[in-house]
């Protein structure tokens, strides 16, 4: 059964979080690591907006940016439920799963004020 939570590595033994998967802690080296999971919710550090489709399938514009989570990792993922041109570094975004064709469920995010 597939459940809808957003899960990260985090390294046992020094405690810091990481994404994506290693086989190792990037900041330790050891391999004791685990998931664990993520409230999802954190901020846009850095984005842009994608207005030429890289194949077919892809509807534009939309936006790829790089989400730093409360909880301390970061992910590339997809700011969604918004204007792609409203979206703003320092927004505060929140996960939601989406259905895609061809890739299933994937975490994206949106604003937690719809409104700006």
């Amino acid at each position: 059964m597939r459940t809808r939570r957003a899960v990260g590595p985090e390294c046992q033994d020094c405690k810091k979080r990481f994404f994506v998967p290693e086989i190792v802690c990037p900041s330790c080296w050891s391999s004791n690591w685990e998931w664990v999971r993520s409230p999802g919710v954190g901020e846009v550090y850095s984005y842009t907006v994608v207005e030429r489709a890289a194949s077919a399938g892809f509807e534009v514009p939309y936006v790829l940016a790089a989400v730093d989570l409360d909880d301390g990792w970061t992910m590339m993922t997809n700011v969604v439920g918004c204007d792609p041109h409203g979206v703003r570094i320092g927004m505060r975004v929140a996960v939601r799963f989406e259905q895609r064709p061809g890739t299933g469920t994937v975490p994206a995010f949106a604003p937690l004020d719809p409104t700006r």
